[in-house]
């Protein structure tokens, strides 16, 4: 009989895992010459579903993975599943929780690893979230243009500020051999980083300058456009303020052809 799982080396490696319920025997189980009873086959879909729920969160979280290889990171999948069961059919949903788990007390929770997390998670985020009627000026009365700059609105749902201290989105972007990971902790380099699903339904990680970034930001947390621009504005100079300030009007319209504002809270 020819293995129906040939080929998935990655997966393989969960056999280090020692809970009962993880597949460490699965292959020889599926691969076991003659019948097997109901019990065996109710076993054996039972590890095929860890098998499942591992995969999917091994593609999900690429940069983590290639700083404690695939192996480790499949201990680390079982202690969060463990943790944060699924509840739900849709898998989707599976990884809601992971920011919170790399939080907790365990020798998984440090800085690095939970960078690296943060930024898989808002991928995933993005990929997942609903779409918000975006905010078009061109729909908007006379009244309501003069009163923009001084009006709430905000971020969409699939969209999310990322900084990194260390080159996180580079290793992420990074293409590997399994055999060559973990790989080297990133070399530090601060970066200020926009991800979201673009209007066709396309994932960006877009570089933003640091006033970009903090405006942004502001806004995010409720400012009006003006009172944002005043945040991130306060620590520059008067001069460095009147080189910024011819931009400001591009980076808006740049914002609003990318979809990234709504006026739905």
């Amino acid at each position: 009989m020819q293995c129906p799982l040939s080929g998935t080396k990655k997966l393989l490696k969960t056999s280090s895992c020692n809970s009962t319920n993880t597949p460490s025997n699965l292959l020889r189980n599926i691969c076991e010459q003659g019948n097997i009873s109901a019990g065996e086959r109710l076993g054996t879909y039972n590890r095929g579903y860890w098998f499942r729920l591992f995969t999917v969160l091994q593609e999900e979280f690429p940069t983590l993975i290639k700083l404690i290889d695939d192996n480790s990171f499949n201990r680390l999948a079982q202690e969060y599943l463990q943790v944060f069961p699924s509840q739900n059919q849709i898998l989707n949903y599976l990884a809601d929780y992971f920011i919170e788990f790399m939080a907790m007390d365990h020798d998984w929770n440090t800085s690095i690893l939970q960078k690296a997390s943060e930024l898989d998670y808002y991928y995933i985020k993005a990929f997942d979230a609903i779409q918000k009627t975006p905010l078009d000026p061109q729909t908007l009365s006379p009244e309501e243009l003069a009163r923009l700059t001084e009006t709430v609105f905000y971020l969409q749902p699939h969209t999310f500020l990322y900084e990194e201290e260390r080159a996180f989105v580079e290793l992420r972007q990074l293409k590997v051999e399994d055999e060559d990971l973990p790989l080297e902790v990133p070399i530090e380099k601060q970066g200020y980083f926009l991800i979201l699903r673009n209007l066709v339904s396309t994932l960006e990680c877009i570089p933003l300058s640091r006033e970009q970034f903090k405006t942004l930001k502001a806004i995010d947390s409720g400012l009006p456009f003006s009172q944002a621009l005043e945040t991130a504005f306060s620590d520059l100079s008067e001069a460095e303020a009147e080189q910024l300030a011819p931009e400001i009007g591009n980076w808006f319209n740049q914002w609003v052809s990318w979809g990234i504002f709504t006026l739905e809270d």
